[in-house]
């Protein structure tokens, strides 16, 4: 089971959404893809994938990795009061024992993956200059995060002003999804762990501070070719492709 963007003519593997809204078309994209599971062919892949979860409990998006039998692995089992900004930390440990050539990360509670994670490295590969690929939004987040202005631009500069009018586009990086080059996202680490967040419990404002001081190293899915977030979507953008 497959989400086409109808507008974009894409279909994106990697489905987030965030809060409450959409919950039964990601419902039904869930059922769908854990109930007959396809298995992936794992031969030269280089890449390695891993979520953040302290509950007991896998998340979706560690059931959609069993269901296409990847291999992943699984941050933040020893804590205890969770917060998005101990990702940052998390994530800086972990990348010093990576030995693949490239990283997947996704959150567990709100993400499914639908197909070959090679896709996410050819997508982030075809853009020029681009080392890390996050997944796209149409809300700023967190709003005191002073980046608004320049990821507007960003966007009508990768678009060339193809957008969508205001609040239609997805021209906001959100930090919930992404892929990256280990080594540049190892070095990019070293750097978060002294960006002060623009808000203290999330991860996401670190991210749009560094988005901004290296783009472009550091791009979006504009057009949702292989990330698809559904916050602010309605349901007659999408169809079900079984």
């Amino acid at each position: 089971m497959m989400l086409r963007h109808i507008r974009y003519d894409t279909t994106p593997i990697v489905i987030h959404s965030p809060g409450p809204r959409r919950r039964r078309l990601f419902c039904q994209l869930k059922s769908g893809l854990l109930s007959p599971p396809r298995r992936i062919k794992t031969d030269d892949l280089d890449i390695t994938i891993f979520t953040w979860n302290s509950k007991p409990k896998k998340g979706c998006f560690e059931r959609s990795l069993d269901a296409l039998g990847l291999d992943y692995v699984v941050l933040g089992r020893k804590v205890i009061e969770w917060r998005n900004i101990m990702k940052i930390a998390l994530n800086h440990e972990f990348l010093k024992r990576v030995r693949t050539s490239y990283v997947m990360a996704a959150d567990s509670r709100d993400v499914v993956l639908l197909g070959d994670p090679r896709r996410l490295v050819e997508r982030m590969e075809a853009l020029p200059g681009c080392r890390m690929l996050f997944n796209a939004e149409r809300n700023h987040q967190p709003r005191i995060c002073r980046t608004k202005t320049f990821e507007r631009h960003a966007f009508k500069q990768a678009t060339r002003g193809e957008g969508l009018k205001e609040g239609k586009d997805f021209c906001y990086l959100n930090a919930g999804a992404w892929v990256a080059r280990t080594d540049f996202c190892r070095s990019l680490h070293e750097e978060a762990l002294h960006v002060k967040p623009p808000l203290s419990t999330s991860d996401q404002g670190v991210y749009k501070t560094l988005y901004k001081r290296h783009y472009p190293s550091i791009q979006i899915d504009h057009d949702c070719k292989v990330f698809l977030n559904l916050a602010r979507t309605e349901p007659e953008e999408f169809e079900i492709i079984p």
